[in-house]
């Protein structure tokens, strides 16, 4: 073939087959996880902030305090504990007698919560009244803390607004009251309803996951269920940095 025809083809087509492989070889390589839509807020906050300094509390011996956020009530299963409908147990006895809170947010919210609450039980250690749920209402509350459908109402009936006094005033009280040692919260770092008031009462003893940041609560709640089945607890980070007085994104109800 003409020389000077194969060296047309290279410069005409060569760029071609070059992208071409390159795309090849870089589909062939493993895909990084990436944030759910959701998540973004997360993600953002790391890239603005930078990296995280992890912490290793357990290497100096501290006591963890575990904050757990609340489910969402809203939902499907949420409306069918509160409207008396169901036959189930835990319905049943949502009505007759009361549940025990931690319980019932593990039905209406799934993976995501008993991810929380088996993590947290796991990894509190021997004192187990280190474990607190945030409420809209009623500041922290143990998970075995008995509830009724009136109280699940009256959760409902509140947003997590920190400039709601209904939820600010008793989560402030609360926080106030929590024994030494560094506070791990195990819920939504995108947004200020829980970090606008946790962070101004705790200060550098709130700290989180590092490997939160960038996940959706479905991956949040398979990783800590998959880290307390190992026995592996999760490296923390300071959850100040993600908050640097943000204002506060407020939505209507718990997530």
């Amino acid at each position: 073939m003409n020389p000077l025809y194969l060296r047309t083809l290279r410069l005409l087509f060569g760029p071609l087959f070059l992208s071409r492989s390159i795309t090849v070889l870089f589909d062939s390589l493993p895909a990084a996880p990436r944030p759910t839509l959701h998540a973004w807020p997360d993600a953002l906050s790391l890239a603005w902030h930078g990296p995280l300094r992890t912490t290793d509390s357990r290497s100096r011996g501290d006591l963890l305090t575990f904050l757990l956020s609340p489910a969402n009530l809203g939902g499907v299963r949420g409306k069918l504990l509160l409207s008396g409908k169901g036959q189930f147990p835990l319905a049943r006895r949502l009505h007759e007698g009361g549940a025990p809170l931690g319980d019932v947010f593990a039905f209406v919210s799934g993976l995501y919560f008993r991810g929380k609450l088996t993590y947290a039980t796991t990894f509190v250690g021997a004192v187990a009244d280190r474990v607190r749920i945030i409420t809209s209402n009623r500041g922290l509350v143990a998970p075995d803390t008995m509830v009724t459908a009136a109280d699940l109402a009256a959760f409902g009936a509140c947003d997590l607004d920190p400039a709601d006094p209904r939820y600010a005033e008793p989560l402030r009280r609360d926080l106030a009251s929590l024994a030494d040692g560094p506070v791990v919260l195990l819920g939504s770092l995108a947004t200020g309803k829980y970090l606008e008031i946790l962070v101004a009462v705790l200060g550098e003893r709130l700290v989180a996951p590092a490997s939160f940041v960038g996940l959706g609560d479905m991956s949040r709640g398979s990783l800590l269920l998959q880290a307390a089945r190992a026995g592996r607890e999760l490296a923390y980070c300071p959850a100040a940095p993600l908050w640097n007085g943000r204002p506060s994104l407020r939505r209507r109800r718990p997530a």
